[in-house]
């Protein structure tokens, strides 16, 4: 199971027009994202429906409120729509896969867990950090001791901070304090967490800018752009952790460019959760529960006998015989009904391929030819069934043509059009050869048939 993930800090989409990049943002994203975490969203409660509306339709949506995050508790005024906090927003697809949902200690974030068919455990942590030292540190503590330590996590978000001092350019020189260093170090040790972030060239470093314009530095930003010591500040604030063990089938792991919602950039990585599906060749199966009746059993042996002594067709495989039987019917589907064409020709595909499997297992296996004679006759029955199909689909559709004269008129020009490519005596002839075909495949790959019309000539006619 392949998943993305991602963060983004969008500094407030109360506006209207901030709503509508975030949407260009997450519809851009490539690839998809299937689980991502949003901070400072900076909306009050009811306002968060607009991402199951418009923005992200049916994600699942775990919300932090902004008025109960530990930005807001820390001033008592504040009400709802200030101070930021965390969304959770999950792809529909893998929404089923969760199981359990919960906030972070002090209100610092936002954790999921989800099972996967092969009964793979994972845990899915949004996290905003405070911008106090002394409460990251305490967060990262109490994070270590509360979250469940049988799952491999996976950890989103802003994180206020940075790791190494490579992780920032311009401003004032700043060390990395000892305690929410060592508090952090030791989360990522005990839960096995790993940076996934590729220190590689050519990739964007730093995920947040305070976008202070400048006349000239000795450094410059990953445009080209002149920054003073002072002015203009990049750092890596924003990135994902991941399991020591998922890490290890990472596909990808980038900072994207191009934002203008907010001084942050989203990240996203990529990573396969357990062995990807081995996709194997295997022959067609089919319901061989009609052949229980014993006429259509001794019906399938006549047709046998008939089908051996039929003449070659020069040049036409059984797979271009079965296409050009499938565009014929393509074709027969438009005229006797738009509305359902699709759904018919669907079904005159899996018949097709039905009898292309049966006589590739005949190749295979010659000597066991009165058992897939059997299956053959079955594939028959199927497509007699939709030859009637058709027939009653043209009555119900002529008892509800409006009673206007033209109307009636255009029905019955349709109905006669139908008789003209069914009940003219050539046109006949190659019908039921056709029908032959693909019901016996087989006789084709003997190169034996007597149609008075070349099927491949016939189909560009």
């Amino acid at each position: 199971m392949k998943i993305t993930v991602g963060t983004y800090n969008v500094r407030g989409i109360c506006a209207r027009t901030a709503r509508t990049k975030l949407k260009n943002v997450i519809w851009n994203f490539n690839p998809a994202v299937d689980i991502l975490a949003i901070q400072e969203h900076k909306l009050r409660k009811q306002n968060i429906n607009f991402l199951t509306s418009t923005l992200w339709p049916q994600a699942e949506i775990f919300n932090l409120p902004a008025i109960d995050g530990i930005h807001a508790q820390r001033n008592p005024t504040v009400t709802g729509g200030k101070g930021g906090e965390v969304i959770i927003a999950v792809n529909p697809a893998i929404s089923p896969l969760i199981v359990n949902n919960g906030r972070l200690p002090l209100n610092g974030g936002l954790w999921i867990h989800l099972d996967t068919a092969d009964d793979l455990k994972i845990g899915f942590a949004a996290v905003y950090a405070p911008h106090s030292t002394s409460e990251r540190a305490q967060l990262w503590t109490e994070v270590e001791n509360s979250l469940d330590r049988n799952r491999k996590w996976i950890f989103a978000g802003d994180y206020n901070m940075i790791t190494n001092l490579s992780d920032q350019t311009g401003g004032t020189p700043r060390t990395i304090s000892d305690d929410e260093e060592n508090s952090l170090r030791s989360l990522v040790q005990t839960l096995d967490l790993q940076d996934s972030y590729w220190r590689a060239d050519g990739v964007v470093q730093f995920s947040w800018d305070n976008r202070r314009l400048a006349t000239f530095s000795p450094h410059q930003d990953l445009t080209g752009s002149n920054l003073t010591d002072g002015g203009r500040i990049l750092k890596r604030l924003n990135r994902i952790y991941a399991d020591s063990s998922i890490l290890r089938n990472a596909q990808s792991s980038e900072i994207l460019i191009g934002s203008e919602l907010s001084d942050h950039l989203p990240v996203l990585a990529s990573f396969q959760l357990g062995q990807p599906k081995k996709f194997t060749r295997s022959n067609y199966r089919m319901n061989v529960s009609e052949l229980k009746d014993k006429k259509l059993l001794d019906n399938l042996t006549t047709l046998w006998t008939e089908w051996e002594t039929k003449s070659e067709v020069a040049g036409a495989t059984p797979l271009q015989t079965l296409r050009s039987c499938i565009k014929r019917s393509a074709k027969y589907c438009q005229i006797w009904g738009k509305k359902n064409a699709a759904q018919r020709k669907l079904k005159q595909e899996r018949l097709a391929s039905k009898v292309l499997g049966l006589t590739l297992q005949l190749q295979a296996d010659p000597s066991n030819i009165y058992s897939w004679q059997l299956k053959l006759e079955a594939v028959q029955s199927e497509l007699n069934l939709w030859e009637t199909e058709k027939a009653l689909w043209m009555q119900q559709h002529l008892d509800r043509t409006p009673r206007t004269l033209q109307q009636t008129e255009d029905t019955e020009e349709m109905l006669t059009m139908i008789d003209a490519r069914v009940t003219t005596s050539k046109r006949d002839s190659l019908r039921k050869h056709c029908i032959s075909e693909e019901l016996g495949a087989a006789a084709k790959m003997l190169g034996k048939c007597k149609c008075p019309v070349s099927c491949r000539g016939s189909a560009r006619r």
